[in-house]
């Protein structure tokens, strides 16, 4: 089994070197009377790049796992079939951009300290079924005691902390279950799946480990047939046009003018 205990020495002793090396770096700039400007600068550039890091988003006509719990079959069926968009999402905020990529950080720092520990197989391991337009990746597959077990990282803050006592996120069961089993059909050995939350305020990290929910994955399977099919899936996931989801779905229009 693995121990989060030695996880947690890893990314403490390394989150405590970084707080010492801030600390004097502030205290080295407070002495040469120095202004602290790079957060804005941060800011400014960030707000720059959006522009070109929306443009390199997912595929349209591949299937992503992330996206398939509670998922919307017509939603699917559009980005299949490259349906253009009847209404542009509302631009991601720099700070909100800034939070996504702290996350990808601390997913590369666990996996370089499994790594050092001959624990990570592979990190970002493809799950793909041409067939039916999978394309997704694990954060990894970590080898123990001969079993072999799908990696889930995942970052959050107190809110989420509080309520992760006894299991994972059920979104995030559903999404790294629909990876494993995608690869035990495909023939590899598959004999769980472990959940890593990690708190980015405090670095506390919390542990599951997890069969694979074939329930899940078969109302995931279930979506995705629909998706793939035809003609345009006859049900909406939305029951009024206005509602917080339907008003941020990017074919908003085309679907409700449609039957």
């Amino acid at each position: 089994m693995l121990r989060s205990e030695t996880l947690r020495s890893y990314l403490e002793r390394g989150i405590s070197q970084l707080s010492i090396e801030k600390k004097q770096a502030g205290i080295e700039a407070r002495r040469l009377g120095q202004k602290i400007l790079l957060g804005k600068r941060i800011d400014e550039h960030l707000g720059a790049m959006l522009p070109v890091l929306m443009r390199g988003e997912r595929k349209r006509n591949k299937v992503h796992p992330s996206e398939l719990h509670d998922g919307c079959s017509r939603k699917l069926w559009y980005d299949i079939n490259e349906e253009e968009f009847s209404d542009l999402p509302d631009p991601i905020p720099a700070s909100l951009q800034l939070t996504f990529d702290i996350g990808h950080f601390v997913h590369l720092y666990v996996q370089e300290c499994l790594r050092q520990q001959g624990i990570l197989e592979a990190a970002e391991y493809p799950i793909r079924n041409r067939k039916r337009k999978v394309d997704g990746r694990a954060d990894g597959i970590v080898n123990l005691r001969k079993k072999r077990y799908v990696l889930e990282v995942k970052t959050h803050g107190d809110f989420t902390t509080k309520h992760l006592k006894y299991a994972p996120i059920e979104k995030h069961e559903g999404q790294a279950s629909f990876y494993a089993n995608e690869l035990i059909q495909q023939g590899e050995q598959i004999d769980g799946i472990i959940y890593l939350y990690i708190n980015k305020n405090t670095s506390e990290i919390r542990e599951f480990i997890r069969p694979v929910r074939k329930d899940l994955v078969r109302a995931m399977n279930k979506i995705v047939d629909e998706g793939l099919s035809k003609t345009l899936p006859s049900k909406r996931k939305c029951k009024v046009s206005d509602s917080q989801r339907a008003c941020s779905c990017p074919y908003r229009t085309t679907c409700w003018d449609q039957s």
